[in-house]
């Protein structure tokens, strides 16, 4: 199982401010894509540790994760910190 963490503020562009607790939708979307391209992994956990973060790019890492979701089994943990959602 590929264990992917999600932690710190989501955001879709890097920003000098506060670099060490921003987490990239890319980030998220290229480290999916190596699982799902990994023949070794059989399923894909998403263990979310994230008070949130910019709505900008977070659909469009939801659309990926959907589009993707018959290729392996992907689960998801949410640990200390998981506050907001997205909406559609």
């Amino acid at each position: 199982m590929a264990i992917i963490p999600i932690q710190g503020v989501l955001t879709k562009a890097e920003s000098w401010f506060g670099a060490e607790w921003l987490q990239l939708y890319a980030q998220i979307g290229g480290y999916l894509q190596d699982a799902v391209n990994d023949a070794g992994v059989r399923a894909i956990l998403l263990q979310v540790d994230s008070p949130g973060g910019e709505t900008t790019g977070c659909l469009e890492l939801s659309d990926y994760i959907y589009s993707i979701r018959g290729a392996k089994p992907i689960y998801a943990v949410a640990d200390d910190f998981a506050f907001s959602r997205p909406t559609r």
